[in-house]
């Protein structure tokens, strides 16, 4: 009798213990209280992650009633996190008791101030009971989960990444590569990239939108930038925002380097050497730029006692 006493009690702790594992895996519908006829509803995301700032984001609804109910109509509500994508509502005749009404789907916008975790997604049911000639609206929130989040990976080059060039003090419009990586989980939406001017590089083309930047992906934003002529040879710092998912920022600076020239004149005559009296003897000069970085509008002018003609 001990024997089967204690076989029961583990066969009581192992339900108890798989009822706690489904509890724990299976979200558990909220049940509005809707007047005398509340309703059963189950969401079910159709998206692998949701992630805030994200638009028109598919949720698909299941929903049942203690009661038979008349002329029903379903539509999605705002909440603190999630907006109707726009206007939406579905129309039953009627719906039986303990019967599911299954397949719904309403498009959400999730707004860009959601936090990770479970936030309530409502929903607004208008419905008759029997002969009652006034309806009744029961409210119903369901618990979905945000988990989604962006981080970006920044850099610059000048020019392309295939194709790089250099920047010099007085470069005009030289293209300015951001190179962008989303390591985050889940797709970036609405993403701009804008640089701000600096003291010694100013843009001319100073924003990009990008659009989509799913995650493990690289985008490039190319901008066009003026490099002061009065520039020193240095890496300077270019600040950068990544906006994204309608409200979210990113704020960094990146370095890009500036290459000055290295000049050096030579002097050459020729015949190679000339004695007082000599008429049309010809100076040659020879400038070399021994620096990465090129020389704009470069001019040369001699001193000398000498006539030049």
């Amino acid at each position: 009798m001990q024997r089967k006493d204690i076989s029961i009690s583990l066969i009581v702790i192992i339900l108890l213990g798989l009822a706690y594992i489904v509890a724990s895996l299976v979200d558990i519908p909220t049940q509005a209280q809707g007047g005398d006829a509340p309703f059963i509803v189950l969401a079910e995301p159709k998206v692998q992650i949701i992630s805030p700032g994200e638009p028109y984001v598919p949720i698909q609804f299941s929903i049942t009633s203690l009661i038979n109910v008349t002329d029903v109509t379903i539509a999605p509500q705002q909440s603190v996190a999630f907006t109707p994508s726009f206007q939406q509502s579905v129309h039953l005749p009627y719906l039986l008791a303990y019967h599911w009404f299954n397949k719904t789907v309403f498009f959400f916008n999730v707004s860009s101030q959601a936090t990770p975790g479970y936030h309530n997604v409502t929903l607004a049911v208008t419905y008759y009971v029997g002969s009652n000639p006034v309806p009744k609206v029961a409210y119903v929130s369901v618990p979905v989960l945000v988990l989604g989040y962006s981080t970006f990976v920044v850099s610059a080059t000048w020019g392309t990444p295939s194709s790089p060039t250099i920047a010099s003090p007085g470069s005009q419009d030289l293209p300015l590569t951001i190179v962008i990586i989303n390591n985050g989980n889940s797709p970036a939406y609405n993403v701009t990239v804008v640089a701000y001017n600096t003291a010694y590089i100013t843009f001319t083309k100073g924003y990009s939108y990008l659009g989509v930047v799913p995650p493990g992906t690289e985008v490039q934003a190319v901008l066009l930038a003026d490099v002061s002529p009065s520039t020193s040879q240095g890496v300077y710092n270019v600040p950068i925002k990544i906006m994204y998912d309608n409200g979210l920022s990113y704020t960094l600076e990146v370095p890009v380097a500036v290459y000055g020239p290295s000049l050096a004149v030579n002097l050459a005559t020729y015949p190679p050497q000339i004695f007082q009296g000599y008429e049309y003897a010809q100076l040659t000069l020879i400038v070399t730029n021994y620096g990465q970085g090129m020389a704009y509008n470069a001019s040369v002018a001699i001193n000398t006692p000498l006539e030049v003609v």
